[in-house]
């Protein structure tokens, strides 16, 4: 497991739901904001608050090598996300970017491909569908913008159109034409909007599914929407709340359990087999791993 921790990234063996500290990793100037693990080998990004990005291997005897800083964002890293050969990187920013980067991780390369600059604040979230052909992006600016693969470029399709009050912190494709929004206003909706759109007639339809109501906090980013295919379920994190959900036959959201946190300022993620969630708890200063039943 990876973890970011100020400036550093701590390197840890997670072996049935016990933690154990292998090292810190240097190689960052500001805090570390984003951590992406490659699904095929035991590489990794990594991106940080002054916009820098950074690609690692892990070599042997716990060693990795780091590659040169990529300094093309002006503000701190909001979103990494990759597509399923690993040789895309889609990463966004505090600022109002978001950069697509042909990548070749076994040899911690990155070049830029394409700059997308339709949002106008900072961009929170970013989600491919299963067949890769649309990428959606929401953020401070109270969009959520569907970009359409043309060939090998990406093109801008359209804004969806939201209530002019909210704006989104979580967004997560949940199967080829369906993805879920989360909105993170104080005083805001607080709901899982759920959206499916057919690419044929360029039609979305909008149902919503009622959360527990935290009016007077805004939601923290840094814990993203989490599936798992094998087990079909996604956990999400919603202010002090992280809910689990299972998909049924129709790619509908069945509620199965609820947690609540500490505080808002909490981070996590699963692991890739859906047994467990880390979570970093902000107010008591330590990780917690519960295992996930269902």
């Amino acid at each position: 497991m990876i973890s970011g921790c100020s400036n550093f990234i701590k390197l840890w063996e997670f072996k049935a739901g016990q933690l154990n500290l292998i090292r810190n990793l240097e190689g960052h100037q500001d805090i570390v904001t984003y951590l992406l693990f490659s699904s095929n080998s035991n590489n990794f990004v990594s991106g940080s608050l002054d916009g820098h990005l950074k690609c690692w291997s892990y070599l042997q005897q716990n060693q990795l090598k780091q590659s040169k800083t990529y300094e093309f964002h002006e503000k701190g890293i909001s979103c990494i996300i990759m597509n399923k050969k690993e040789n895309l990187v889609f990463t966004s920013d505090m600022e109002k970017q978001i950069i697509i980067w042909e990548a070749d991780l076994s040899s911690n390369y990155l070049s830029i491909h394409q700059v997308l600059d339709n949002h106008n604040k900072q961009v929170n979230a970013l989600s491919l569908n299963e067949s890769e052909t649309i990428l959606v992006s929401c953020g401070l600016d109270k969009l959520i913008i569907i970009w359409q693969k043309v060939q090998d470029q990406w093109t801008y399709k359209r804004n969806v159109n939201l209530q002019a009050y909210d704006f989104g912190t979580r967004i997560k494709f949940i199967n080829n034409d369906r993805f879920i929004w989360v909105s993170g206003l104080v005083n805001g909706q607080d709901f899982v909007f759920d959206y499916q759109f057919n690419l044929q007639n360029d039609t979305i339809q909008k149902r919503n599914k009622s959360i527990l109501s935290e009016k007077d906090l805004k939601d923290s980013l840094f814990f993203p929407i989490f599936l798992n295919k094998e087990k079909n379920i996604v956990v999400i994190k919603h202010k002090i709340y992280i809910y689990l959900y299972q998909k049924d036959d129709q790619g509908l959201l069945n509620s199965l359990h609820l947690k609540k946190l500490n505080t808002n300022e909490t981070y996590g993620a699963i692991t890739s087999d859906g047994q467990y969630l880390v979570t970093w708890d902000q107010s008591k200063l330590r990780y917690e791993v519960s295992k996930i039943i269902i």
